[in-house]
């Protein structure tokens, strides 16, 4: 699980993103699509729609990093409903390299190494735990 400095500092980051979220979520769809082309078919709505559900997913996360029981639980919904669309293990690391582009394009100077691990373990965390559900642990 994540230290309470970890949790702080992606929630104190998170907070500077919210204003520039829609935008952030649309980058983050353009560059996953431009580096990992073969997961746009996945991906069937409209891209300012998948952005702002993506947004919306993290921020919920993000909120909830201290609950991790509620989180488990959650977190492996999600990971049935992406197995669903056709998402597989490997795609996860994909997405968290281009999460992790998309936040130090938007923190800039806020972007640091400890706010990187942060980041990281916090993703790492909630893909272990897609990858494990849809894994069927």
């Amino acid at each position: 699980m994540l230290s309470e400095k970890e949790i702080t500092l992606v929630r104190n980051t998170w907070d500077l993103i919210a204003p520039v979220s829609q935008e952030m979520g649309i980058q983050f769809y353009e560059h996953l699509f431009e580096t990992s082309p073969e997961l746009k078919p996945l991906f069937k709505t409209n891209p300012k729609d998948q952005a702002m559900k993506l947004m919306f997913m993290l921020s919920y996360f993000v909120h909830r990093l201290d609950k991790e029981n509620d989180l488990r639980d959650e977190i492996k919904k999600l990971a049935q409903r992406h197995s669903g669309y056709g998402a597989k293990p490997e795609h996860y690391k994909l997405i968290g390299d281009t999460l992790l582009w998309s936040l130090q394009k938007n923190l800039g100077k806020q972007w640091n190494k400890e706010t990187e691990s942060a980041w990281k373990n916090t993703y790492r965390f909630i893909s272990g735990l897609m990858i494990e559900a849809q894994n069927g642990k």
